[in-house]
């Protein structure tokens, strides 16, 4: 046995208050409050001063701790020593509103033997009520950009490059008309998405900004949607985070434009249409004539189609019926061409058509078939058609020379015609 003289016995004592002091002035150092509490739920330490609390520290020794802790209402239930005192196991990062508006976070660990059982409970709570401010202020901001994003229409997506995975917002899929259980949450599912005319521009913008060359992208394709259709968006992109100088995630939007590109597109169709016939126009006749102007069109032809008695019609019958008349020799014409020929409408009571790659002969069956079915819908047509054509073989002679010697021809067939009637 180990016999203790007074000299080394008080040295002990001496030493072990000494160590006691000093680790009270370390613990006295943390930013939070420490409290030790034993099985009764009764404080056998604490670090609480006056400006965490409106009772001194030293006063709450030996006291129940949930008489004066902040986080809960003088009642043991809610005590957190109570809960570990009862399952054995810590309850860490619990986070609690004080009934001040402030926040804390709680770690409470059992204090163990040997033989597992609780001897004390330390509780060590920090001051969180700044951080979930920010934290709750974040929150209400995503929640109010959630909704200006369902308002404005916007989908959202994000690319995870480190994982592979990308988001899809709500709004992104019912703008396509999916549910996110329907579809796989990655690049290759967007890129399935893509139209395939417009695939190559997407792919080459996620591939600039994926590795650094561009920040951000703004363009316009189809998507493809649910009901089989595709649907117009406005895409934008840009790099949302980095690591070790590397992009690893992108960030984007779709607005659904489809609307627009709608209107846009009825614009261009009006400039380049006639509003009654919904053939090309005269404007856009000429532009054509020049493209197809090379030597592969060749032999280039053209026809004028007049409508004999239009004019005198539309002094016996409404507007409304003689637009009918316009509309229905339109049809014939759109019946009897092929499709890489452009019909227009040239004048109040002339149509014009350029057929690429086709000679005075086939010109001149086209003329006959044109003939035969107009004469068999004559109770449905109140004017005869009237035709003149030219061929062009080489650049020897002028486009405009081309379109007189086409008109030239119908006038006289139409003086012809008038004369067979005795109306010249």
């Amino acid at each position: 046995m180990i016999k203790y003289t007074q000299r080394s016995r008080g040295a002990l004592e001496g030493g072990y208050f000494f160590m006691k002091e000093m680790l009270e002035k370390i613990i006295d150092l943390f930013p939070g409050d420490l409290n030790v509490i034993d099985s009764d739920y009764n404080l056998v330490y604490t670090n609480v001063t006056p400006r965490n609390h409106s009772i001194e520290g030293k006063n709450m020794i030996g006291h129940k701790c949930y008489r004066h802790c902040r986080y809960i209402q003088n009642s043991p239930e809610e005590c957190c020593a109570k809960a570990v005192y009862q399952s054995g196991d810590a309850v860490l990062r619990k986070e609690v509103k004080l009934r001040d508006g402030g926040w804390i976070e709680i770690n409470c660990l059992p204090v163990k033997d040997d033989y597992g059982n609780i001897l004390l409970v330390a509780e060590y709570m920090v001051d969180i009520t700044r951080y979930k401010e920010k934290e709750l202020d974040l929150s209400e901001k995503e929640k109010r950009f959630q909704k200006a994003l369902e308002t404005s229409q916007h989908g959202v997506w994000e690319w995870n490059m480190e994982t592979g995975k990308m988001y899809f917002s709500d709004q992104f899929l019912t703008m396509l008309g999916f549910e996110s259980d329907q579809v796989e949450h990655s690049l290759q599912q967007f890129n399935k998405w893509v139209h395939p005319a417009d695939a190559g521009k997407v792919m080459k913008a996620f591939q600039q900004s994926a590795s650094g060359k561009k920040d951000s992208f703004s363009m316009e394709y189809r998507m493809y949607c649910s009901n089989g259709q595709y649907k117009w968006v406005l895409g934008r992109g840009k790099i949302s985070e980095e690591k070790d100088g590397n992009v690893i995630r992108l960030t984007g939007s779709h607005e659904d434009i489809s609307k627009r590109k709608m209107e846009e597109e009825m614009a261009r169709f009006k400039m380049l249409h006639d509003p009654i016939t919904g053939l090309y126009n005269r404007q856009y006749f000429e532009d054509a004539l020049k493209r197809l102007d090379t030597d592969r069109m060749y032999p280039l032809s053209v026809m004028i189609i007049k409508l004999e008695g239009f004019q005198e019609g539309q002094q016996i019958f409404s507007p409304e019926i003689m637009d009918e008349t316009l509309k229905q020799a339109a049809g014939i014409l759109r019946h009897v061409c092929r499709h890489e020929d452009i019909i227009a409408r040239w004048s109040e009571d002339e149509f014009a058509v350029i057929f690429p790659t086709t000679p005075q002969e086939a010109v001149s069956n086209i003329f006959q078939r044109i003939t035969d079915y107009a004469d068999k819908h004559k109770e449905v047509i109140r004017a005869k058609l009237v035709m003149g054509a030219a061929t062009r073989e080489d650049q020897s002679a002028s486009l405009d020379k081309l379109m007189k010697t086409a008109a030239r021809q119908a006038e006289r067939n139409q003086l012809v015609m008038r004369r067979e009637e005795g109306r010249a």
